[in-house]
């Protein structure tokens, strides 16, 4: 499902699933969780352990902040 950005001639695209497909989902995520302790800490979807809190808190109180680096770039024109 495509819908309009406020201000824009932009679209966004929405993916929405049928019934089969949200219970497949499900049962991928409940299989995963016996695999939690082997993925990434910067991996939050399909997590029993942490989420989308943990995921927010970790950006508001980085650990480490002195030895960060940040890299901002526009690269859209290059694939048009």
């Amino acid at each position: 499902m495509e819908i309009s950005k406020i201000d824009s001639s932009k679209k966004r695209v929405v993916y929405t699933f049928e019934r089969y497909e949200k219970t497949s989902l499900k049962l991928l995520g409940f299989l995963l969780r016996d695999y939690d302790h082997i993925f990434s800490d910067n991996l939050y979807s399909y997590r029993s352990s942490i989420g989308s809190r943990d995921a927010v808190r970790r950006l508001h109180h980085p650990e480490g902040l002195e030895k960060m680096f940040v890299l901002k770039t526009d690269i859209h024109d290059y694939f048009v």
